[in-house]
Formats: structure tokens, sequence, C-alpha cells
């Protein structure tokens, strides 16, 4: 038996683009997509479990910084660069256990400074192209535990570990 694909004439095509768009042809273009913006600043929303809120509540009490200045310097420490591959696999469980605290995650926003979303996304979309399963949390965590490991000289085993 042959299958035939049906084909659409150009203005059945319109047509059902129209519906399918309210109206409108033409795509909506990308610099109306919604960032989120809370009292006029851009926020980096991520959604840990507990003990991934409990190491970035810690390093705020250590430094009396808002994280997403410690986040700034956190990429400047690494002068935005990637991170060796060794250095993710030594901490690769903890920053990637989608399933760890899967009901208990809490909302948690993170105030961009300077450029820290973009440095994020770009950051995300390198280890994405490595085949490394890392979103905005996980490079995050890697980046905030590559400062505090080697700038403030904070052991972050007991956070690993749980």
């Amino acid at each position: 038996m042959e299958y035939k694909l049906r084909t659409f004439s150009e203005a059945d095509r319109k047509a059902f683009i129209l519906g399918a768009n309210k109206g409108s042809i033409e795509p909506k273009p990308k610099s109306e997509t919604k960032k989120m913006r809370v009292g006029g600043y851009i926020q980096i929303v991520v959604y840990p479990n507990l003990n991934e809120k409990r190491f970035f509540d810690d390093i705020v009490a250590l430094t009396g910084k808002q994280l997403g200045y410690l986040l700034y310097l956190s990429y400047e420490y690494a002068n935005k660069e990637p991170l060796p591959l060794e250095y993710i696999d030594k901490h690769f469980s903890f920053v990637y256990n989608k399933n760890v605290g899967k009901y208990e995650r809490i909302r948690f926003t993170i105030q961009e400074y300077v450029n820290t979303k973009e440095i994020t996304r770009n950051l995300v979309d390198y280890y994405r192209s490595l085949s490394l399963p890392l979103g905005n949390k996980g490079v995050i965590l890697l980046y905030l535990v590559n400062y505090v490991e080697n700038c403030l000289n904070m052991d972050i085993s007991k956070y690993e570990n749980i």
C-alpha cells in the first residue's frame, strides 16, 4: 500500500498560519522574549535542593556579600573560561544531582551582577556541546565551588557527601 502526503496550497498554508498565530504571519522577534525582572533587576532563577541552598546560604554568611556578586567574582576568578574537565569530574556528583531533593526544591533567585546571566548561558551551551548535562544551576554551583575552594579556602566536603 502506498501512502501519499497531502500537499497544501499556498492559500491553505496562509489560512492555517493566520489561525495559529492569531492573525499574524510573522513570527515574534526574539527581542520580545520576557526576562525575569524584579524591582528593575534581572534575576537568575534556580531550584536548589536543601543541601545546595545551605551551601548558598553558608557562602553568603561567610563572605557577607550577595550571591549574585559572588557569582560574578567566581566568573572573574576563572577568567570567564570553562573549567578543566578533570575539575568537573571531581565535583560532578554535587553539581549534577537532578533526583536528589526532588520534592524539596525551592525557588531561589540570584540578582544578576554585570552580565552573569549571559556568561552562565554561554558556559551552559559550551558544556552541553561537550555532552555534559549541566544547566544553569550546575554551572553556577560549579563556579561557586571553584571560587570558594580555591579563593576562600572553604571545605565543601560536608555538602558533597550528603
